[in-house]
């Protein structure tokens, strides 16, 4: 179910507590690069500035729920970036030697306060929100 449509998105959540927030990135002219910090993501975010010449402002980062990785917990970013709804973004990074990251365009993301499996919900960077 989607809609942008205020009266009808209370209706939900009021009806339905347990329901998730998410939002649908194409539809919403918002692009989300999704950085995997364990395994290098912050280096491939500055490739991709570099490779990719979009011109992107990021206007949210959003926090992703919680993995455990060699005994650390870790949580990494949604960077959400304001983009023109006819842009076409390149799927397979690891080809070009971007990895550690995916960029979520045509799909829906999980948005906060929606509980990650880990228990942790998802939410904002702070000052990083709208």
């Amino acid at each position: 179910m989607a809609t942008d449509d205020v009266q009808t998105i209370v209706g939900w959540f009021r009806d339905n507590p347990k329901f998730d927030p998410g939002l649908a990135c194409l539809l919403s002219g918002i692009v989300a690069v999704d950085k995997d910090p364990q395994s290098g993501g912050g280096l491939s975010i500055t490739t991709l500035d570099e490779a990719s010449g979009y011109s992107l402002v990021e206007i949210v980062t959003a926090i992703t729920g919680e993995s455990v990785i060699k005994g650390k917990a870790l949580r990494g970013p949604h960077l959400l970036y304001k983009c023109d709804l006819n842009e076409d973004f390149f799927g397979n990074l690891k080809a070009q030697k971007i990895p550690s990251i995916d960029i979520k365009h045509k799909v829906h993301i999980v948005i906060a306060p929606t509980k990650h499996f880990s228990g942790v919900n998802y939410g904002f960077e702070p000052g990083m929100a709208l």
